[in-house]
C-alpha cells in the first residue's frame, strides 16, 4: 500500500523535505568521517543524548552488507526467471527459482512444482547455473534430463520461503506480490527477506517490507521483523542531477537492508535519503551507506 496523506501531512512532508535537502545539500563529502564528532555533539535530557548520537560503524556496516546480499539474490534470480522463459539449455520454464549463497559462488536451482497427472512426485530439479556476485553475470545452465528430485538441501530453502510467505499473510504491512530473498542464517535457521512490488512499473516502493526468520528445517517461523509500517511510493522519473530523493522511517533508526537493495537495483533513486526519528542517511547508486548526521527538526513539526 502506499501511505496517503492529508494536506496537513503534505504540508508536513514539504518543511521535512526542505530541511533534508538543504541538509544533504550542505553536507560535504567528508561528513561521514567528521559525523562522529558533530553527532557526539547533539546531547539532551536523559537518554536522549545516546539517541540523538551517532549509530556504531558495524552497525551500519551491517545493514549495507546485508543490503548488497539482497540485490545481488534478486538480480541473480530476476536473470533466472528470464533464462528460464527463453528455454535456454532446452530447459522447460522453472515454476519456481532458488538462490543459494556459497563459499565458492552462488547457486541456482530452477524448480518445477509436481505435477499431479505425472508418476514423479514432489518437486522437480529443472537444472542449474552459477551465478557470479562480483560481475553478476549468470552461466550457462546445466540441464537435467530428465528432471530430477530435487534435493533436500534445495527443498528446505523452498520450504523455509513458503513458510515465511505463509507468515506474511498475517502482517498488516508487507503485501504480495514479493521480491523474495532467502539465506542461511549462522544459527543454522533462515532469514527471509520479503518486499513487497509496486503493480506501477513507473515507481518503485520503499517500506512495507518484511524479515522473517524460520527454523533449519524450514517449517517454523522464529520470529518476524517488519521494516518500517506503511509505504512510500518513489517515481523512477528523470530528476535534476544531483537532485535526492527520499523516504522516512517512522520508527527505526537504521535504513533497512532492503533500503539499501532498492538502491541497488534501482540506482536512478540515488542519491537517496532515509530520515529516521533521530538520523539522517545517504545511500548512492553503488549501494553505499552513509550517515549523514542528526535528522533535521529533531521530529518537530512546522509551526501552526
Amino acid at each position: 500500500m502506499t501511505v496517503m496523506m492529508g494536506s496537513e501531512g503534505l504540508r508536513r512532508r514539504a518543511w521535512l523535505l526542505a530541511l533534508v535537502l538543504g541538509a544533504a545539500a550542505a553536507a560535504p563529502p567528508s561528513l561521514a568521517a567528521e559525523g562522529a564528532a558533530a553527532a557526539d555533539g547533539v546531547q539532551g535530557a536523559g537518554g536522549a543524548g545516546e539517541a540523538a548520537g551517532r549509530p556504531s560503524e558495524d552497525e551500519v556496516r551491517a545493514v549495507e552488507q546485508r543490503g548488497h546480499q539482497i540485490a545481488l539474490y534478486l538480480q541473480a534470480a530476476a536473470r533466472a526467471r528470464e533464462m528460464g522463459q527463453r528455454r535456454e539449455g532446452g530447459m522447460a520454464p522453472p515454476d519456481r527459482v532458488v538462490v543459494v549463497e556459497g563459499q565458492e559462488g552462488w547457486q541456482v536451482f530452477f524448480l518445477k512444482n509436481p505435477d499431479p497427472a505425472s508418476k514423479a512426485k514432489g518437486v522437480l530439479l529443472l537444472g542449474t547455473a552459477g551465478f557470479d556476485p562480483t560481475s553478476g553475470s549468470l552461466g550457462v545452465p546445466v540441464t537435467k534430463v530428465p528432471a530430477a528430485p530435487a534435493p533436500t538441501s534445495t527443498l528446505t530453502y523452498l520450504r523455509a520461503l513458503d513458510t515465511a510467505e505463509a507468515a506474511a499473510a498475517n502482517d498488516q504491512n508487507a503485501r504480495p506480490p514479493y521480491d523474495e530473498a532467502v539465506f542461511k542464517a549462522a544459527d543454522g535457521g533462515y532469514e527471509i527477506y520479503l518486499k513487497s512490488s509496486p503493480k506501477d512499473a513507473a515507481t518503485v516502493q520503499a517500506g512495507a517490507d518484511l524479515l522473517v526468520r524460520v527454523t533449519a528445517n524450514g517449517r517454523q517461523v522464529i520470529g518476524s521483523e517488519p521494516y518500517h509500517a506503511g509505504a512510500t511510493a518513489l517515481p523512477l522519473a528523470p530528476r535534476p542531477p544531483g537532485q535526492p530523493t527520499l523516504h522516512m522511517h517512522g520508527e527505526e533508526d537504521l535504513p533497512s537492508p532492503t533500503d539499501v537493495a532498492m538502491v541497488l537495483l534501482h540506482p536512478e533513486l540515488a542519491p537517496h535519503l532515509v530520515m529516521t526519528p533521530h538520523y539522517l542517511f545517504r545511500i548512492d547508486a553503488q549501494g553505499k551507506l552513509t550517515f549523514l548526521g542528526p535528522s533535521p527538526g529533531g521530529g518537530a513539526g512546522p509551526a501552526p
